[in-house]
């Protein structure tokens, strides 16, 4: 009955016309609406609030307020939109906070806080690529970072106190590497950028400065590794069969990525930075695993582990930084 009832409410909200003067007045609304980082005091009198208690019915009217987003397809547009674009907004903060509170389990609200996360490392590449991330979209951004990564900590911490110490740790661990791997990305392209200005006749005063969002990023990671650490106690392989199944699993890794690194020849001076730098995070993962063996040989599997973990995150970070950067590249030269 209740299905029904939401099917009948969708149709009538699908039928529901605007006029252009009513349309105007909701996205001024929208688009005025300020994006702060501070978290106001819970009110039990709220509208969320009262809809959180009713699992079903808040459910079902944010479901509904998606569709009425989505189906003049300002939602679908808004999607790929970046800072300083006017559907920006609706993305920040409409669709994302939707989506967000309807991801019922702490994890879940991990994992997407922790893509949004890493969405908006992106989209600070994009626009740094194109030469466009200005002091206000880089503040923005930055700020969504803070509150992207406040919510991922909140939700690391409730994993840990239900005992879920390893699903914490997992999604703290890609959230570091990938935060990582971006930042670096950011680097090269700010480094491209200045040496870029140096040989212009022009550039007195030019320098790129916008590497802010890059040491936002790096201490975000650390913030994030920190309440995932389990009393500062590494992790020990179960089973001599786990720890070869680590080993093995950190050796593929490498060579795929070593494989990619080998099939690509270019002229670029911004993909041979990115291969040059791939290659170096490769080889400090190997240190990592040849660290590990001798550790393992001598009787001490705690650290022979801990170093099979930090060879496992070298290699992540290298396969991320090196696909981020080959495909940003590629995109904004085509």
């Amino acid at each position: 009955m209740k299905d029904e009832q939401i099917k009948i409410g969708v149709e009538e909200i699908r039928n529901i016309k605007m006029t252009p003067k009513e349309k105007k007045l909701v996205l001024e609304n929208v688009l005025t609406f300020p994006i702060s980082i501070t978290q106001p005091v819970r009110s039990p009198f709220t509208f969320i609030s009262i809809f959180q208690k009713h699992h079903f019915a808040f459910y079902s009217m944010a479901s509904l307020l998606v569709i009425v987003l989505s189906s003049g397809g300002v939602a679908f547009a808004s999607q790929e939109s970046l800072p300083g674009n006017i559907l920006y907004p609706i993305k920040v903060s409409i669709i994302e906070p939707i989506n967000s509170a309807l991801k019922f389990s702490t994890e879940s609200k991990a994992k997407y806080e922790s893509k949004l996360a890493t969405e908006r490392l992106i989209e600070a590449e994009t626009l740094a690529y194109q030469g466009k991330l200005d002091a206000p979209k880089e503040k923005q951004i930055n700020d969504l970072l803070a509150i992207h990564t406040t919510a991922l900590d909140k939700s690391i911490k409730e994993l840990k106190q239900n005992k879920s110490d390893e699903v914490a740790s997992s999604i703290a661990t890609n959230f570091q590497v990938e935060m990582n791997a971006h930042a670096q990305v950011l680097d090269i392209i700010n480094e491209q950028k200045n040496i870029g200005i140096a040989s212009s006749e022009y550039a007195i005063g030019q320098q790129v400065e916008n590497a802010q969002i890059s040491t936002t990023a790096r201490i975000n990671a650390d913030k994030i590794r920190v309440s995932s650490n389990n009393n500062n106690k590494e992790d020990v392989a179960q089973t001599a069969s786990e720890y070869a199944k680590k080993i093995e699993s950190v050796k593929t890794m490498i060579d795929s990525t070593t494989s990619d690194l080998n099939q690509i020849t270019t002229t670029s001076p911004v993909k041979q930075k990115i291969i040059e730098d791939t290659r170096k995070t490769l080889d400090e993962s190997k240190k990592f695993l040849n660290e590990a063996h001798e550790q393992n040989t001598n009787g001490d599997p705690k650290d022979a582990y801990s170093s099979v973990l930090k060879s496992e995150n070298a290699a992540k970070e290298a396969d991320i930084f090196f696909k981020t950067g080959i495909q940003l590249e590629d995109k904004n030269n085509n």
